[in-house]
């Protein structure tokens, strides 16, 4: 029996979104992506530059309105792509534990970074028939 698997960029997506949590979000800090994750929630509404956070909030909305047209999704996914490429200029500034001042990302930013980029990208091919609809 042979398993076919159907590539999905929207799974794959997923895939590396999940993966980042594990992954460290900054070079020199061993900060794994959840606790990025949860902590930028919390600071969120402390700190205004980590208003970022609501990337993460568009992308779900990508991943689990299934719901929404192909125009709804490209704006939702260009919102989640704009706010993750201002996460690294927001925090250029941020000076690390070792004195490394802001700039080093993570490979786990990068995953979390490319996983905004895939939805972006699935939305854009996806085809919807009331796409032309206002």
């Amino acid at each position: 029996m042979v398993l076919k698997m159907r590539f999905s960029l929207k799974g794959f997506s997923v895939i590396l979104y999940l993966v980042s949590f594990c992954l460290p979000v900054f070079v020199n800090e061993n900060i794994p992506g959840f606790f990025a994750f949860v902590f930028g929630f919390i600071y969120m509404f402390a700190e205004p530059t980590c208003f970022v956070w609501l990337a993460n909030l568009t992308y779900f909305i990508i991943i689990f309105r299934g719901t929404l047209n192909r125009r709804k999704k490209i704006w939702f996914a260009s919102i989640s792509v704009s706010l993750a490429a201002l996460f690294p200029l927001l925090f250029w500034s941020y000076t690390f534990t070792d004195g490394l001042r802001g700039g080093s990302y993570g490979i786990g930013y990068w995953f979390w970074f490319a996983a905004f980029v895939f939805a972006l990208i699935d939305a854009i091919k996806e085809k919807d028939s009331t796409a032309l609809a206002p």
